[in-house]
């Protein structure tokens, strides 16, 4: 697994962390057991809005803002960050279409066009 490494930061009295700290009641203790190989950490911050960072092997990081998540919201997003590979993402390439015969509707002109009524 490429993720080394969990933080969750929230605060102990934000209304925006309740949901963080729901979610620390309800998973943390079953995300860790599942999870040997990645390290959980997590700091109380006061005033600040709380985030999940995942530390990834190659030296990448990856931060979502849990800000007034449910706790039940913060779930895929903790999951997203543990399946990453924390790689940075490509674009893919797209090669331009190139079709061998005319459009169905012919070549636009602006001849075509309709006069407009007055």
């Amino acid at each position: 697994m490429p993720c080394r490494k969990v933080v969750v930061e929230y605060c102990e009295k934000s209304i925006a962390s309740k949901g963080t700290r729901d979610f620390l009641l309800q998973h943390a203790a079953s995300l860790a057991h599942a999870n040997p190989s990645v390290e959980f950490v997590i700091i109380p911050r006061p005033q600040r809005a709380p985030v999940l960072r995942g530390f990834y092997l190659n030296g990448r990081t990856k931060v979502i803002s849990t800000h007034n998540m449910q706790a039940t919201q913060i779930m895929p997003k903790m999951q997203l960050i543990l399946d990453s590979s924390g790689a940075k993402t490509h674009r893919l390439k797209r090669t331009p279409v190139a079709s061998t015969s005319e459009s169905a509707r012919g070549i636009w002109s602006p001849m075509h066009d309709d006069l407009p009524q007055h």
